[in-house]
């Protein structure tokens, strides 16, 4: 669905520049210099590892966690159902770049 996409796309790039240390580290544990060069941003390329089916990294980086929490609950139920990650709720109501898609 495109639109889902479109949504899942802000979120990373929204996630990615907000926690632009853990997102590196990540592209850097999937990708060498030269391949991650050929991405034109951070964003496009944690959405590649979510079709490659790579949620090892969210795993390994709890900010992910808890920045796709944050950022939308719904996503966050909807790649943990398709990663078999097991997200826990958040504390709080989320606010920030969700309330744009609704």
């Amino acid at each position: 669905n495109e639109v889902e996409l479109f949504k899942i796309r802000a979120v990373l790039e929204y996630i990615s520049f907000n926690l632009l240390d853990s997102a590196q580290i990540c592209i850097d544990k999937l990708w060498d210099k030269d391949e991650y060069n050929s991405y034109k941003n951070i964003g496009d390329a944690i959405l590649l590892c979510i079709k490659k089916d790579r949620f090892d990294i969210f795993r390994q980086i709890p900010k992910f966690y808890k920045a796709i929490l944050a950022t939308d609950p719904n996503l966050a139920e909807y790649l943990g159902k398709i990663s078999k990650v097991h997200f826990k709720k958040p504390l709080k109501e989320p606010s920030g770049i969700e309330q744009m898609f609704q």
